[in-house]
């Protein structure tokens, strides 16, 4: 089925995506939005709209997205953050993170016995486990290591995009339920399941002025700093590791400007629009004609890596003493890829996470094509 809008219709497909975001943020002043986050009502509208045949599941404007538009907002978000509260508050998040590893081998292995998959079960299961280790990129490095592609590599991106898709719904949601909440330890801030969206629209409507010479040279140096991180991953060779050195290059400016960058306005607001845009091209790619069409049985298998993933996170974080937040953003970190847990970061205002979800993904390109294979 051709979508309305293909793929070759650029601004269309911007405009609609961009509607998209818009609706995510004017739905924090109403109760879904303030509950769940504008960025799942974002989510939930690129899914619904791709699977609608209103835009494609694919196109080159979503990788502009991905590969662009997320990089840049990572310094606007970390710029202004107190770096030295964030590298304290690492260990906590890398325990998590280990403990999200181990619940995604207890899921592939419980996958790889109830799921019949023929003779390629041994390679599908290497592959979604390096995958929700390591994210995006220890898919691809899993695949390659056992010799997955083709059709079934085709058919297992469908499966993961739309599995991704409703776990990230999942993750949104488990801190709205206040009794859930009260089992795991929780950090001390006020504010730490608050909106960060909302508070953006409620400084804007009260004022908030945002100095254009100001933002303007903070977009430049955030293009300089994922210019100089992306250079350094082609000259070093180090597939993968641009993001981590993009968070290198952050901290260090931060730390050394702290007191000039701590007042800046406006920076972050340009952050979120861009992290928000990042929700709706993830709804857009879960596309359910196509996993029905390539694989259902695929979407099987990564529904049960998911729940006894899931299952075992939550189990082990409570007798670990390890908060909430913590643990959804490691498994965030994992299953769908640094970028999702730095954007689910921001919204949720947990901006003492992003530093430690980039560490744990440097740990997990690391780690995820070893342990998948």
């Amino acid at each position: 089925m051709t979508p309305l809008v293909s793929a070759d219709h650029i601004w269309a497909l911007w405009a609609i995506l961009l509607l998209t975001v818009a609706a995510g943020f004017w739905a924090e002043r109403i109760w879904i939005g303030a509950k769940f986050s504008g960025a799942v009502v974002t989510l939930l509208l690129g899914f619904a709209l791709s699977n609608a045949g209103v835009i494609p599941s694919s196109a080159a404007t979503y990788h502009t997205i991905w590969t662009y538009m997320v990089p840049l907002s990572i310094p606007l978000l970390l710029l202004h953050v107190n770096m030295y509260r964030i590298l304290k508050e690492s260990a906590a998040v890398l325990a998590a993170f280990c403990i999200s590893s181990i619940g995604i081998v207890l899921g592939t292995l419980s996958a790889f016995y109830l799921v019949p998959m023929g003779e390629n079960s041994a390679r599908i299961a290497a592959t979604l486990s390096a995958g929700f280790i390591g994210g995006p990129a220890g898919y691809l490095s899993g695949a390659k290591a056992v010799g997955l592609n083709g059709g079934l590599l085709t058919a297992g991106t469908a499966a993961v995009s739309t599995g991704i898709l409703f776990y990230l719904l999942l993750l949104f949601a488990l801190p709205t339920f206040s009794r859930f909440r009260r089992n795991f330890r929780e950090p001390l801030r006020d504010d730490r399941f608050t909106e960060t969206t909302a508070e953006v629209a409620g400084g804007a409507r009260k004022g908030a002025r945002i100095h254009i010479p100001t933002l303007s040279f903070t977009i430049a140096l955030s293009a300089a700093i994922c210019t100089l991180s992306f250079w350094l991953e082609g000259k070093l060779g180090w597939q993968g590791t641009g993001i981590v050195i993009l968070a290198v290059i952050t901290v260090v400016v931060a730390l050394a400007f702290r007191k000039p960058l701590s007042d800046l306005q406006g920076p972050q607001e340009f952050g979120m629009l861009f992290l928000q845009l990042l929700f709706a091209v993830i709804g857009a790619s879960a596309h359910i004609p196509t996993v029905i069409k390539l694989g259902p049985m695929l979407l099987l298998f990564v529904a049960i890596i998911l729940l006894v993933h899931i299952l075992f996170l939550l189990l082990a974080g409570y007798f670990a003493r390890l908060s909430l937040p913590e643990l959804l953003i490691a498994s965030n970190t994992g299953v769908a890829g640094p970028y999702t847990a730095i954007a689910m970061a921001a919204t949720k205002r947990w901006d003492h996470l992003i530093i430690p979800a980039i560490l744990c993904a440097a740990l997990g390109y690391a780690s995820a094509p070893h342990i998948g294979t």
